[in-house]
């Protein structure tokens, strides 16, 4: 089935829309509404759950599940249930006249999906018709924006490969100017539509590759989820999903664009899915991508993706039926890694930041744990750390420096100490001997890394030429995140 038509949504004047947004809120359309029947089916596949949702949602008579079958859950309602919904047959006329709405023989239905995020509402594709399909707030959207939401306010944004223009829409909250930018035109008109509906102004959306459309500006924070997935020769191409062959060349080309569109001390944030396909780590090649701009590097990396998993969601994705199709897309998106060496995936996060300093790197491995989501406070604490281990040693030893909230600590049967902080964290457990432990206490418990180390040889009885180790001890262990600078949210 063809994507929904766009022509025509020019056609609604920015008030029809606020209006629109306005009864949705009127009638609580938000993410706890939607809840209790998005509930139903969370272990299925996309495609088996529908049904089982709209048979709750089918049971209730009120407006809002009509409206939430219209727009959230693509389910068609009665012409009288649509207006019921929307509270004005005038409305309904002009959603229908726009092709915001339609009426198929089943009913009225939005051809698109709405999705709710925060209090900000967001049309966009069914990526399932890939080709021009334009991406909304997924799950791995909603992680880039908890990763990159800045600390302090902004004074500019850009969402680069802005799709359905979620990240820019909702950053808008900490920035005094927003921008999108994508290569397709059909997501610029998708944003455009889903920033009048929100009702948000300096919110700028431009079509073009890359920074092409904002050539001669530079922003305070750049986020981005450009395209990843691996791209078989024989597969239809997808603008929202193929990176490249191996699905990382087009995150490359950005890394060497990127750094010209910072400002001094700009920051960027970008989630991808990374493929080891030779011996070079993922820090080397982002750094030859830099070709030595003056940028901070930090990588978090996840735990490996099973590949066979990996390929077999996203053929699922393309072939609905699960037939002969989907086994073949399979079989040659495997055959394709293998062709290429990729032996291995894992989700990353690029934070780099333009700094007039020498650049410094480093590299987290993030726990195994899906509680664990990294957050914009999680990564300030992280770039602050390595600020502090990147400079001169007299502010090492004069920071004040604290175990981070609820680590805990328990005795392990070999007699070494096992650290765990909080679920929350991106840093797994970690064990360590008992003098190592004593060694955070005594930096928590201290004024300073200089009187702490002091407290901890005296009470030890250590000679002098052991000071050396023990602050490269300190130093290991702010790396590591079992020690922080404090930092109040």
């Amino acid at each position: 089935m063809a994507l929904p038509e766009i022509a025509r949504l020019s056609r609604l004047p920015a008030a029809r829309l606020r209006a629109l947004a306005d009864r949705l809120r009127a009638l609580d359309v938000n993410r706890a509404s939607i809840a209790p029947f998005a509930s139903h089916g969370e272990q299925l596949l996309d495609r088996l759950r529908g049904p089982v949702r709209t048979y709750y949602l089918r049971k209730q008579g009120s407006a809002l599940c009509f409206a939430l079958r219209m727009f959230v859950f693509m389910d068609p309602v009665a012409r009288l249930e649509a207006q019921t919904a929307l509270g004005s047959a005038e409305l309904l006329a002009d959603l229908l006249d726009a092709g915001l709405l339609v009426e198929r023989a089943g009913g009225v239905v939005c051809p698109f999906y709405l999705n709710v995020v925060e209090d900000t509402y967001v049309f966009c594709d069914d990526l399932s018709k890939l080709g021009e399909a334009v991406m909304g707030a997924g799950a791995t959207t909603a992680s880039l924006i908890q990763a990159a939401w800045p600390a302090a306010p902004v004074a500019s944004v850009l969402d680069l490969g802005c799709g359905a223009g979620t990240a820019a829409l909702l950053l808008k909250a900490r920035a005094s100017r927003a921008a999108g930018v994508d290569i397709n035109p059909r997501a610029i008109a998708l944003s455009q539509l889903n920033r009048e509906l929100n009702a948000l102004e300096h919110v700028d959306f431009a079509c073009g590759d890359l920074f092409g459309p904002v050539a001669d500006e530079t922003f305070e924070l750049i986020v981005s989820q450009p395209p990843f997935v691996s791209k078989p020769d024989a597969e239809p191409g997808s603008t929202f999903l193929h990176g490249g062959a191996r699905g990382d060349e087009l995150t490359l080309r950005l890394l060497g664009e990127l750094p010209a569109r910072l400002t001094p001390g700009g920051r960027a944030v970008l989630l991808v899915d990374w493929p080891r396909y030779d011996a070079v780590p993922p820090l080397a090649r982002v750094r030859a991508a830099l070709a030595g701009a003056a940028c901070d590097v930090l990588l978090l990396v996840s735990q490996p993706k099973n590949i066979d998993e990996y390929v077999a969601f996203y053929a699922a994705g393309t072939h609905a039926e699960l037939g002969r199709g989907y086994a073949d897309a399979v079989h040659a998106h495997l055959a394709h890694l293998e062709r290429l060496g990729v032996d291995q995936l894992r989700s990353v996060f690029i934070v780099l930041r333009a700094t007039s300093n020498e650049p410094w790197s480093h590299v987290v491995e993030m726990r195994a744990s899906s509680d664990s989501k990294l957050t914009g406070v999680q990564l300030e604490r992280l770039i602050r750390a390595q600020d502090l281990l990147a400079g001169p040693e007299p502010d090492l030893l004069s920071a004040k420096l604290v175990i981070p909230a609820d680590t805990r600590f328990a005795q392990a049967d070999d007699g070494q100490v096992r650290i765990e902080l909080d679920p929350s964290r991106v840093v797994g457990a970690i064990t360590c001997n008992r003098g190592a432990a004593a060694l955070l206490h005594a930096v928590h418990d201290g004024a300073c890394v200089a009187d702490a180390a002091q407290a901890l040889m005296a009470e030890l009885k250590l000679p002098a030429a052991e000071r050396p180790r023990v602050i490269a001890g300190v130093r290991d262990a702010l790396a590591q995140g079992l020690l922080e600078l404090p930092f109040a949210v």
